[in-house]
């Protein structure tokens, strides 16, 4: 089977550039709502630990 000019790059860069985007933009928006989870955890924690401070 012969493939035109536009199927073959089509199969050959575009498809393979657009799974490397996308896997790359899911590995960054991993790390950044890991980021924002420990931001909030360490946010919750301060305000725990002001807490404890004020009971003893």
């Amino acid at each position: 089977m012969k493939l035109s000019t536009e199927e073959s790059f089509r199969i050959t860069y575009f498809i393979y550039l657009v799974d490397h985007v996308i896997s790359s933009l899911q590995s960054r928006f991993e790390q950044f709502e890991i980021y924002i989870f420990q931001i909030k955890v360490n946010k919750y924690l301060f305000a725990f630990n002001n807490v404890t401070k004020k009971i003893k």
